[in-house]
């Protein structure tokens, strides 16, 4: 109890005293650790998401991979467009998960303000260093995001490429035979032109939604402060 109560910020003890709230402080021990059980737990599910994501990542471009080289060395090469879904389907899924780690950080954020009421208290993580919201308007939030941000670009490249190259060499001419069903070039454009306005959809909604939360965040913190 002592360690975790100390990590709050806003209780003090000498060495001799248990970390216990004095009289007059306004939180109770029981709520308190209420409090930290659902911290704990909102961050192991953000662990849980984060390990989710990039095992179906994983797979993903290992399917891909398979894809491409069984459909280059035996053919056919008709096979190579469901690359585009694919990537597009990650990509969704991509913004699925950091919808809800986003709101699970938010909800941290409001447990920090209330566990610690110190500034420099240790147990302001995602107050201090921004974690998936970007609090702090200082230090790593100027470079953390780079990693992210080469990532999705290439994940855009990476689409953009394998449709461009399914319309230009597989469909160069007419339609194709696909499991009997004939496919042309205009239902090809259409599907991936559908799935295009998905992924943009999806991506500018997530944006929209982790700016909203951020705002509302900082709002909260500066209050706070």
């Amino acid at each position: 109890m002592r360690s975790r109560w100390q990590a709050f910020g806003n209780v003090e003890s000498d060495s001799n005293d248990e970390s216990r709230p004095q009289e007059g402080d306004s939180m109770s021990v029981p709520h308190a650790e209420r409090q930290l059980h659902v911290y704990d737990t909102l961050r192991e599910e953000i662990l849980t998401n984060i390990k989710v994501t990039l095992r179906q990542n994983t797979r993903g471009i290992a399917l891909i991979v398979i894809i491409a080289g069984y459909s280059l060395q035996f053919g056919p090469r008709t096979v190579l467009a469901v690359i585009p879904g694919i990537l597009g389907y990650l990509f969704i899924r991509n913004a699925e998960t950091q919808v809800w780690m986003a709101t699970q950080a938010r909800h941290i954020v409001e447990i920090e303000q209330r566990l610690s009421s110190q500034p420099d208290s240790p147990f302001r993580y995602e107050i201090r260093r921004g974690g998936l919201l970007g609090a702090d308007q200082d230090g790593l939030k100027k470079y953390k995001n780079i990693p992210s941000i080469c990532r999705i670009a290439i994940a855009g490249v990476a689409y953009i490429a394998s449709v461009l190259y399914v319309i230009r060499i597989v469909w160069p001419n007419g339609a194709q035979q696909i499991a009997g069903i004939t496919v042309s070039s205009t239902h090809l454009l259409l599907t991936y032109g559908a799935l295009t306005v998905a992924v943009v959809i999806t991506a500018v909604a997530t944006l929209i939604y982790r700016r909203k939360i951020q705002k509302e965040a900082l709002d909260r913190i500066n209050v706070g402060e």
